[in-house]
């Protein structure tokens, strides 16, 4: 805490000014600052800070991992099912729907696997064993997830869209990841499945290639079609006329897009600077 409060002493000392006190002005002494200096414009440091700002900003929708990337299980499934899932994804923790897939019935922890005995198709997952599943709206803000997730002492709860249907799933990790950015376990459990959003440096941040469309555009202040692509990979190909490569850029009404990771099939995720270029004066929420 000493090294930060430096960081914004130093700051507003070589800025002509007192030391801030509200986070919108905080914000904007580290944006200044890092315009005035290349080297504080590619600090980590004050991209942390800038993340932790933007905390209260940020929805849930925006780093959660969606409905169709999660290895949901189902109460109905058997003994031999649910070790093979086990077996296949390596997760410590599962969610479980019921049998029409509609209602998230509770979260399978595998530590609760061990010492039950079972023939290959009895169906095991009851609430016996199952974790409560706390549930959350998409629009809920990151500072007040970060405190849910203190409160209930858990790692991950699901995300449900306006209507109360399950939209995806959040995990501690990627709040944590908003901040330091991407972290791997052992097992590489998210690999592809960070935040949608992420600042690396002010005013620039990485945006995963599966993110919808219409989010992004609504992020950026874009106009965008969205009936015509789903993802931001889809986009990107359409805009660059062929399947983008690392390296390929554009811009779109002033925001600066560039492609950092590409596979042979899709864009897997692009850097997108805001209007003003490096520590612009763009939102940085």
């Amino acid at each position: 805490m000493k090294e930060r409060s430096g960081v914004l002493n130093r700051l507003a000392w070589l800025l002509g000014g007192s030391l801030p006190r509200r986070l919108d002005d905080i914000r904007d002494l580290l944006q200044r600052g890092g315009r005035m200096s290349p080297e504080l414009a590619s600090s980590p440091e004050v991209a942390m800070m800038l993340n932790v700002i933007s905390l209260a900003q940020v929805a849930v929708e925006h780093v959660m991992v969606p409905y169709g990337k999660i290895e949901w299980l189902r109460d109905d499934h058997s003994y031999d099912e649910v070790l093979k899932a086990v077996t296949a994804h390596h997760h410590s923790r599962y969610p479980v729907m019921d049998a029409e897939e509609e209602t998230v019935k509770g979260i399978l922890h595998v530590k609760h696997l061990l010492g039950i005995q079972a023939a290959p198709g009895d169906r095991i997952l009851t609430e016996d064993i199952l974790q409560p599943a706390r549930t959350v709206p998409e629009s809920k803000k990151l500072d007040s997830m970060l405190r849910e997730f203190r409160h209930y002492r858990c790692h991950m709860m699901v995300v449900a869209d306006d209507a109360g249907r399950p939209a995806g799933m959040v995990f501690i990790e990627d709040v944590l990841e908003h901040i330091v950015g991407r972290m791997h376990d052992e097992f590489d459990k998210h690999e592809g499945l960070w935040a949608t959003f992420r600042q690396t440096s002010p005013g620039i941040w990485e945006v995963d290639g599966d993110t919808p469309l219409a989010k992004f555009g609504e992020r950026f202040g874009l106009a965008l079609d969205a009936s015509r692509f789903d993802t931001v990979s889809g986009w990107a190909s359409h805009r660059m006329g062929r399947l983008p490569v690392q390296g390929d850029s554009f811009e779109e009404d002033g925001v600066a897009i560039r492609v950092t990771r590409a596979d042979e099939r899709r864009v897997l995720a692009i850097e997108a600077i805001e209007r003003g270029g490096r520590g612009g004066d763009g939102d940085s929420s």
